[in-house]
């Protein structure tokens, strides 16, 4: 059965008439709310910028094993300091303290069958090749009767703990 003619333009009439207040009532809502100041704009009026200059994070993390090894090896590559001291018996206590600037950071540590700690850092600033901010520092509690090794990519060192806490740095 076919719509009458009358019918049918009202129909296209009042279907027009909504879609058209639609679009512009959604408008005039999307446009009110970009025009709408803050609070604070009306307190400091005008457009200001701000350039990021400089960006550092830090990341601490603290990890206790039991171990049975009688000597741990630590392989670090990158800006990476190894502080030693002795602590409880059959206990590794691993401090570690990453930090980065804004460009980021690449970092890889891996324990390697309950003996090899296995650091890997890089920082990279794409104007200077380099980034002031970047290092890991971390603090080894080893047993007293452990030994530390440091090892590099062609040989390696013990780092004797001779005072409460010895700094060794990677071998190059």
């Amino acid at each position: 059965m076919a719509m009458p003619r009358n019918v049918r333009a009202l129909w296209i009439v009042v279907g027009t008439v909504l879609t058209v207040l639609t679009v512009v009532l959604t408008a005039f809502g999307v446009w009110s709310a970009i025009r709408t100041p803050r609070h604070y704009d009306y307190v400091y009026p005008g457009s200001y910028g701000a350039a990021l200059i400089d960006e550092q994070t830090r990341e601490v993390t603290t990890t206790v094993y039991r171990i049975t090894t009688p000597v741990v090896i630590v392989d670090a590559t990158g800006p990476v300091t190894i502080r030693v001291e002795h602590g409880e018996p059959d206990r590794l206590t691993i401090r570690r303290e990453v930090s980065w600037g804004r460009y980021g950071r690449r970092f890889d540590q891996e324990w390697e069958d309950g003996k090899v700690l296995s650091v890997k850092l890089s920082c990279a600033n794409p104007r200077s090749g380099r980034d002031r901010g970047c290092s890991a520092d971390y603090r080894l509690t080893v047993p007293p009767d452990v030994k530390v090794l440091i090892a590099g990519p062609e040989s390696s060192r013990e780092c004797p703990v001779t005072t409460p806490e010895t700094v060794c740095r990677p071998v190059r």
